[in-house]
C-alpha cells in the first residue's frame, strides 16, 4: 500500500519515470485523486511499450530494464489503470531514450535516426507523456 500522507491538495502533481518503479501501481489512481485539486492536473512520462523503437529494438531496447522497471505501459494500459479515477485523460509520444543524430558514426545510428523522427511525427515514439485532469468525484 502507497503510503502518501499530506495535509493538503494539489494543483500540479508530476511523476517523471516514476510508476515504471512502482510496485503497487493499483493504488496509484485512487491515491493521486485524493491527494489531485478537483481542477488539477497530473503529468506522467513513461516509457511506451507500444512505441515504434521499442517494438523494433524489444529486448535490445534501451528502456528494457527487468530489474529495475516493473511495469510498462501503453495508452491502453494507461486507460485502463487510470480510466475511472479522472475526466480526462490525455497522450502523446516523443522518443527521448535512443540516441539519435547523423554525425557519420555508422549506418546503424542513420537508419535508427530516421525511424525515430518517423516514430515521433506517426505519435508513436518510446516515451508516453500523459496528462490526467481533475479527479472524478467518489
Amino acid at each position: 500500500m502507497l503510503k502518501l500522507k499530506f495535509e493538503k491538495k494539489f494543483d500540479v502533481i508530476v511523476l517523471n519515470h516514476v510508476l515504471e518503479h512502482i510496485p503497487e501501481i493499483t493504488d496509484v489512481p485512487q491515491k493521486l485523486s485524493e491527494l489531485l485539486k478537483q481542477d488539477g492536473i497530473i503529468i506522467i512520462n513513461v516509457p511506451n511499450i507500444s512505441g515504434t523503437i521499442a517494438q523494433i529494438m524489444m529486448q535490445n531496447w534501451c528502456q528494457m530494464a527487468p530489474f529495475t522497471h516493473i511495469w510498462f505501459f501503453s495508452k491502453k494500459s494507461i486507460t485502463k489503470i487510470f480510466g475511472k479515477n479522472f475526466k480526462k485523460i490525455q497522450f502523446k509520444t516523443n522518443t527521448n531514450c535512443e540516441p539519435i543524430g547523423f554525425l557519420p558514426l555508422g549506418i546503424k545510428l542513420w537508419v535508427k535516426t530516421i525511424i525515430v523522427v518517423f516514430a515521433n511525427f506517426l505519435n508513436k515514439g518510446d516515451e508516453l507523456h500523459v496528462v490526467l485532469k481533475g479527479p472524478n468525484p467518489n
